[in-house]
């Protein structure tokens, strides 16, 4: 299986588990940031599929905005995810397993290939997981430690990206 293959059967499976566990879990709020993520590789497959077709995709992501917004409006509806989930923070284990396969993946075939573009984009797109793994950490932090989380200032976890 070439890089581009094995990168969209990543971001494929990556869509498909974060859906499901949109589906599986209780929070409302969780559920939000597991469709964000799955649209997110959504997004990541089109630009793979896109290069190999020969076109180029530029990747378009607002994901710390719409992180943010998310983050935002359960300030103003003074809502919060669920306490302590074991469920939710097992999907978000795994999760991290999945940003950290493809940021693993990306890094080792940017070294393999000569060629500029391709690098150029999964250069992009590890900076997107990277991102996603942020978050991702973030949210297991908040369901370990939430009284500690919440009274960092703001969502800033994201805000050096």
């Amino acid at each position: 299986m070439d890089i581009l293959d094995f990168a969209m059967k990543m971001e494929k499976d990556g869509e498909e588990y974060f859906l499901d566990q949109a589906g599986k879990v209780e929070d409302k709020n969780a559920a939000r940031i597991f469709k964000l993520l799955a649209r997110e590789e959504q997004k990541h497959y089109v630009v793979f599929k896109k290069y190999k077709e020969g076109i180029s995709e530029k990747l378009d992501s607002d994901f710390v905005k719409d992180v943010k917004t998310i983050f935002q409006t359960m300030k103003e509806k003074n809502e919060s995810f669920i306490k302590k989930d074991d469920r939710i923070i097992e999907a978000l284990l795994h999760g991290l397993e999945i940003e950290n396969k493809s940021i693993g993946y990306y890094v080792q075939k940017m070294n393999e290939t000569d060629d500029l573009k391709l690098q150029q984009i999964l250069l992009i797109l590890k900076r997107e997981e990277d991102k996603h793994y942020s978050l991702l950490s973030s949210m297991i932090d908040y369901y370990m430690k939430p009284q500690i989380w919440i009274e960092q200032a703001e969502f800033s976890h994201l805000d050096h990206y």
